[in-house]
């Protein structure tokens, strides 16, 4: 092994040209010892299993080939792996590092630093500072630590954890996991089937392609599904959850939370709360849970009349000002006018061929609610309650439904 050693001056160091600590011998090809010590230094490990450390100074420092382990120390450094497994970490400044080829360790520590994981199953800790890391290609593990980051996890299966901070997580391609931990965090899963968990803070999570679970944990947390067969859980706080595109589990958790299933057959639950939950258009199932709930129609194709294309809600509560509230405000009741218009009340007396009607009829052991927008005498839309809850329709707001 060459041990070589540099000035405090800015040294150019490669070791294919050192023998025995002599700058001019012949090549050696070995693992190298090398210092670089104060100064802007440019070293190049060579072939071999290299130890690099560039001291003092804004450094250039090359692995090449081999298993290298590469330390920046202070300063503004360039690291570059190069081929083999390497260990790179920027110690204090504003580092940039680039693990290259192999399944490398990169560790930015203090400063603002931007890393690069290349080929192969990378491990990448920002460390403290406001990092940039990406993984590339591979299954890689990215940790953004303290600071406000921005993680990228590139091809493969890979796992990213924001720590403290405001971070942004992108898993881009593969089935990846994304959590924000502390701070107000930004996740997008991607393509591929994604897992993306919040933490604690007031968090966005995209689910974008694939089928997505995301968990939006403590604070005000905003979560959109996008394509796919999506799980959405808001967990505490006041939550906004949107299903989008695909047949999507929808669940507020604590907190007075909005609920929107987008297209598809959803499954919406409230949970605990004063929720208000859109089933979209499909055939929906919603469920309120505790406390006073909305559940709000604005097109009458979101629920079709018949049996398999109407929505159900599962625990209608009505019954005045602390009950559940149907609310229809959003459909224009009378087709065959201008404007949005109210519905006529009938009870259970049955349509009579005006356009605005609405009743309920007793079937099959359920409540139904059908709406006549056009006249023609039969049911355009309907509500399917479960069960046979007791509707009080009056003057807003003790009103069960808003017409």
């Amino acid at each position: 092994m060459a041990n070589i050693k540099g000035t405090e001056r800015s040294d150019t160091i490669t070791p294919q040209f050192v023998s025995a600590g002599v700058v001019g011998g012949p090549p050696t090809g070995g693992a190298d010892w090398i210092s670089g010590l104060g100064g802007g230094d440019r070293i190049d490990g060579g072939a071999g299993n290299d130890i690099i450390n560039g001291g003092d100074g804004s450094d250039t420092l090359r692995g090449s080939h081999g298993n290298d382990s590469i330390t920046g120390d202070a300063g503004n450094d360039e690291l570059w792996g190069g081929n083999g497994d390497d260990r790179i970490a920027g110690g204090s400044g504003n580092d940039r590092a680039s693990g290259d080829e192999g399944s490398d360790l990169l560790w930015g520590d203090a400063g603002n630093d931007e890393l690069w994981g290349g080929n192969g199953d990378d491990r990448i800790a920002g460390g403290s500072g406001n990092d940039r890391a990406s993984g590339d290609k591979g299954s890689d593990l990215l940790w953004g630590d303290a600071g406000n980051d921005t993680l990228s996890g590139g091809d493969g299966r890979d796992t990213l954890y924001g720590g403290q901070g405001d971070d942004q997580l992108n898993g881009n391609d593969g089935n990846d996991s994304l959590g924000g931990d502390d701070g107000n965090d930004a996740l997008s899963g991607g393509s591929g089937d994604d897992r993306l968990w919040g933490g604690a803070g007031d968090d966005r999570l995209w689910g974008d392609r694939g089928n997505d679970v995301l968990s939006g944990d403590n604070g005000n947390d905003r979560l959109w599904g996008g394509d796919g067969n999506d799980s959405l859980y808001g967990g505490n706080g006041d939550d906004r959850l949107s299903g989008d595109d695909g047949n999507d589990e929808l669940a507020g958790g604590a907190g007075n939370d909005v609920l929107s299933g987008g297209s598809g057959n959803d499954a919406l639950s409230g949970g605990d709360g004063t929720d208000i939950l859109t089933g979209g258009s499909g055939t929906d199932t919603l469920t309120g849970g505790s406390s006073r709930d909305t559940f709000d129609f604005n097109f009458t194709t979101e629920s079709l009349s018949g049996l398999g294309i109407r929505d159900i809600i599962t625990d209608f509560n009505g019954t005045g000002p602390s009950g559940d509230q149907i609310d229809l405000k959003g459909i224009d009741a009378n087709r065959t006018t201008f404007g949005n218009n109210d519905f006529t009340w009938k009870g259970n007396a049955g349509p009579t061929g005006a356009a605005g009607e609405l009743w309920y009829v007793d079937e099959g052991g359920n409540r139904l609610i059908r709406g006549d927008v056009d006249g023609g005498g039969k049911a355009d839309f309907e509500i399917q309650l479960v069960g046979h809850p007791d509707l009080n329709v009056s003057a807003l707001p003790d009103s069960d439904i808003i017409l």
